[in-house]
């Protein structure tokens, strides 16, 4: 067989190789790519192995890949046989890699191309934030006037969204008053409206809420803030506080405030505040356990008692029991 080509493969001569596990002949063939390799005869033969194990070649001279054009193959050889090849970068730089890494784009450039895609991520100028004002105040406070509406079920105008949404906000803000540096929020005029151009202001913060004259309508009711107060037990602030955050008016109302919020449990009636310290469970544990649905007041104020521990007994006492 010596001297005939099989694929990539011409026969130098016979080995001396030997498999314990069968008698096959093997030969010595030496690859288009340059290697040298052993092979048995009969997947010469039948045509199983007709390389080395190499890339089949292919010619990319003065093809570009990204920020690469290829020049011309190199002399190396990767560790299965690839041949590497001399990219010149955008940049300047000169790269060596594989043409299959090439085709299938694992290797765009030098390394440039990453470093300036994350000095594009860190100043703001890539996709999303394109506008390169991630970091500024008004961006922050229209990422938080669209997460508000969309928790809220508040809506919002339809130019204020998707890809260009920011943009769009932006110019409309400058145009109507917003200034970076002074001390104006936005509101709505209607507050049961929508965030739109012709339900939104900008006003000095101290003009957002008059307690006694703004009137707020609920359930086909108006009344003041101050009034609206006296109705449901909550504090102006509070109320005031939902109104300018973006809350629906129906939670701003209805939605019972943590401080004055009871729990009974076993014949006992204490505010958040009071069974916090009875029970010594922090105040955030007990509203949040409240906040995710939990309605028993076994499973809202349970704590498991540690060794030595202790709790406030005298406002279990039995008040009856005084007299």
């Amino acid at each position: 067989m010596t001297g005939m080509v099989f694929g990539k493969l011409t026969v130098i001569s016979k080995s001396n190789f030997k498999n314990s596990y069968s008698n096959h002949t093997y030969w010595n063939c030496k690859c288009e790519c340059g290697n040298t390799c052993v092979v048995m005869g009969a997947s010469l033969r039948n045509g199983t192995t007709k390389s080395c194990g190499c890339k089949i070649t292919v010619d990319i001279t003065g093809k570009r890949f990204g920020r690469l054009v290829a020049i011309k193959p190199t002399d190396q050889r990767d560790k299965n046989g690839g041949i590497l090849w001399e990219c010149k970068c955008d940049c300047g730089n000169i790269v060596i890699t594989t043409s299959e890494n090439l085709l299938k784009g694992s290797t765009k450039s030098c390394g440039c191309y990453k470093s300036d895609r994350m000095k594009e991520v860190h100043t703001g100028n890539t996709y999303g934030y394109k506008h390169g004002e991630c970091k500024e105040k008004l961006y922050a406070s229209f990422f938080v006037l669209k997460t508000k509406c969309k928790e809220n079920g508040i809506e919002i105008y339809d130019e204020w969204k998707g890809e260009n949404g920011y943009e769009n906000f932006r110019k409309w803000a400058y145009e109507n008053g917003y200034d970076p540096n002074g001390d104006k929020v936005l509101t709505r005029i209607d507050i049961n409206g929508p965030y739109c151009p012709d339900n939104c202001r900008y006003v000095y913060r101290n003009q957002v809420i008059t307690t006694k004259t703004n009137m707020i309508t609920c359930n086909g009711e108006s009344h003041s803030i101050a009034e609206w107060s006296r109705i449901t037990g909550l504090p102006t602030g509070t109320i005031e506080f939902r109104i300018s955050s973006g809350w629906p008016m129906d939670k701003v109302l209805f939605t019972p405030s943590e401080r004055y919020n009871f729990i009974e449990y076993n014949g006992n009636k204490y505010s958040i505040t009071d069974w916090s310290y009875v029970l010594g469970i922090p105040k955030v544990t007990i509203s949040t356990r409240m906040r995710h649905g939990d309605t028993d007041p076994a499973v809202i104020l349970r704590k498991p008692i540690k060794k030595g521990s202790t709790i406030n007994a005298i406002y279990f006492v039995d008040e009856n029991l005084l007299y």
